[in-house]
């Protein structure tokens, strides 16, 4: 999971009466004299003056979800077809481009979980399915994923644009790889993330949403030859919805004022208060921090 973080910054314009004066230094914000840019009071005491830290990975509301959107060709017999859609609507970008697409700074997750028949043997799992996706070639991906013992390993990668894609992947789990309460759990997910900027939402890059997902099928062999479980993911009303939408965890909002950061500070001699963006394990509890000994 990549770390997003800003400080919220003010932006000044110098005006063209000033912008010619000769000089080499130009204090936009704080310098000597001032208190601003120094994160502490007049006695020395942490303050972070306004400044406030953004965890940027925090899971909006989720973006997959089942629509007609741009899938008629992914079941052509069934008018007006559903598939599962990750996206959102936008203004269009330029005429022609549907409203429809996706924004920046997803992290969106479609999981499935399915019980193996015997959990003391190894099995093998096909996943089938059709789908288009259409994201930034070399930015923003739509993942396969499965998860084993050392967690979640990609099965498949979609980056550019490409219409009814026929999926048929194929991979082994081992018992110790099986997940659940009780061990016997096969676990799959499409994920679907994009970078910070050239989306629909900022119409640097337009497009016909991140990706169009139907008729998913799960196939699970024992050495008995493979066996479908549950039903194909249709999406259509009425029929049984096996992916479930998970949202994301956030990385965490570690932008705080510390003082006596003098540890690894080049100038070591400065210990006062200093802005500084660092896990100690108590600011998002749960996520696996550690107690910071040296930043």
């Amino acid at each position: 999971m990549s770390w997003r973080m800003l400080l919220g910054i003010s932006w000044l314009t110098l005006s063209s009466a000033t912008a010619g004066l000769a000089q080499d230094t130009r204090f936009v914000y704080g310098g000597p004299g001032a208190l601003a840019g120094k994160f502490q009071t007049a006695a020395g005491l942490p303050d972070p003056q306004g400044w406030t830290g953004v965890d940027l990975s925090f899971a909006d509301d989720p973006h997959w979800h089942i629509d007609t959107f741009n899938c008629a060709n992914l079941d052509p017999g069934t008018p007006g077809n559903h598939a599962w859609w990750c996206g959102e609507t936008f203004e269009p970008c330029h005429p022609g481009d549907p409203a429809e697409g996706y924004g920046n700074d997803y992290q969106d997750w479609l999981d499935w979980y399915g019980q193996v028949p015997d959990p003391g043997a190894p099995v093998s799992v096909q996943v089938q399915a059709v789908l288009n996706y259409d994201n930034e070639p070399g930015y923003d991906f739509l993942y396969l994923q499965y998860e084993d013992a050392a967690g979640m390993r990609e099965l498949a990668t979609f980056n550019g644009q490409q219409d009814s894609v026929v999926v048929a992947e194929v991979f082994t789990l081992e018992p110790a790889d099986f997940v659940g309460e009780e061990n016997d759990q096969v676990h799959l997910r499409w994920a679907f993330e994009s970078d910070g900027g050239w989306s629909d939402a900022d119409c640097f890059w337009a497009t016909a949403g991140a990706a169009q997902i139907d008729l998913i099928e799960i196939f699970f062999d024992q050495g008995t030859g493979p066996v479908q479980i549950g039903g194909t993911e249709t999406c259509e009303p009425g029929d049984p919805v096996q992916w479930q939408i998970t949202i994301s965890p956030a990385v965490g909002q570690f932008a705080q004022v510390w003082p006596l950061l003098d540890d690894l500070d080049p100038d070591r001699q400065n210990d006062t208060p200093q802005f500084a963006f660092i896990d100690d394990g108590v600011v998002v509890p749960g996520t696996g921090g550690t107690p910071c000994t040296t930043w």
